[in-house]
């Protein structure tokens, strides 16, 4: 199985707002890293929720390093320059394996009704 990665990027109401320009600069890093793999890809969404944890990024990867888990999705949370960073280095990687030490305070599980319905879920390939 190819080690490949395909992010969600939440650009809602709340994420990215702060600092446009610095979030501009974090779907690029993490466009190039997700592009960088065979079938990987960054989506834009104009909502994941749940929207008090901000800044959100869902990772859906082949995870070859777990057996019986071929497909994963990881919840990031208050994703910053730092996890950016980590976010990139991970996915260039093939994002298999564990979440590395510098995103696992950022990780979380979305409850039962946090998670945007994927029919309420847009799509854009603009940043702003």
């Amino acid at each position: 199985m190819t080690a490949t990665a395909s992010l969600l990027v939440c650009r809602g109401c709340c994420c990215g707002t702060d600092d446009p320009d610095r979030a501009a600069t974090h779907v690029d890093a993490l466009r190039a890293a997700a592009t960088s793999l065979p079938g990987g890809r960054l989506t834009l969404t104009s909502c994941l929720g749940p929207c008090s944890e901000r800044d959100v990024v869902a990772v859906r990867h082949r995870d070859t390093g777990r057996p019986g888990r071929p497909l994963a999705t990881t919840w990031l949370r208050r994703v910053d320059d730092a996890a950016v960073r980590a976010l990139c280095e991970w996915v260039t990687a093939g994002a298999a394996g564990y979440v590395p030490a510098p995103l696992r305070r950022h990780r979380f599980e979305p409850a039962d009704g946090d998670v945007a319905d994927e029919d309420a879920i847009s799509v854009s390939d603009r940043v702003r």
